[in-house]
């Protein structure tokens, strides 16, 4: 699923305006400026910061819940939280195996959903089950809902808490990408055309 849906390409003044709908999700990232969710391995037993990352939530934000599925490539080493931020549920230990871990988390000061918020640093070594190259198959770091094979406690995907009401926020979980770079090569606007006719 998208990140962001298209609703409308308005024409105004000869001026292309893009209108887009805004959905909660939750995105992990390999840079700390939170612009990359693709990489390519690096060396085993070399460590990497991941980013996990909350957009779209428009209202004041009080905590969240989320777990991540690492892929062979990556090992869980622990993590950091932001200031302020409360541990309310499962951590450090939180992605012992897909479905029964994940993060119950809470913010002192809430936090303002019209802009990224980082949740948590993942601190993660890489593997030797690692390798990139032409035959090699994409791995993911998806995020899903806390404990999602728990049927008691689990929740289907991340979600975030509003402020002022406790209501809870469903979004999206966005996968992230190791060993997956897309080729391109180079093209002309009118031969793009020609594939649509």
């Amino acid at each position: 699923m998208k990140r962001v849906l298209w609703i409308a390409l308005m024409l105004t003044t000869g001026a292309a305006t893009v209108t887009q709908a805004q959905v909660p999700y939750f995105q992990v990232y390999f840079d700390p400026d939170f612009h990359t969710t693709g990489a390519n391995c690096g060396t085993p037993t070399e460590t990497i910061d991941l980013y996990v990352v909350m957009h779209n939530f428009n209202t004041l934000i009080s905590g969240a819940n989320f777990s991540i599925d690492f892929p062979a490539s990556l090992a869980y080493l622990g993590e950091t939280y932001p200031a302020a931020t409360l541990v309310l549920g499962t951590a450090d230990a939180a992605y012992n195996g897909p479905g029964t871990g994940g993060e119950l988390i809470g913010f002192a000061v809430p936090q303002n959903g019209f802009q990224p918020i980082l949740v948590t640093t993942l601190h993660c070594i890489w593997t030797s089950s690692c390798e990139c190259g032409p035959s090699a198959v994409a791995q993911a770091v998806v995020v899903r809902g806390y404990k999602y094979n728990d049927p008691e406690v689990g929740t289907a995907a991340p979600e975030g808490v509003e402020s002022e009401t406790y209501n809870v926020i469903p979004a999206v979980g966005m996968a992230s990408w190791i060993c997956a770079i897309i080729g391109t090569e180079q093209s002309t606007w009118g031969a793009v055309k020609a594939l649509y006719r």
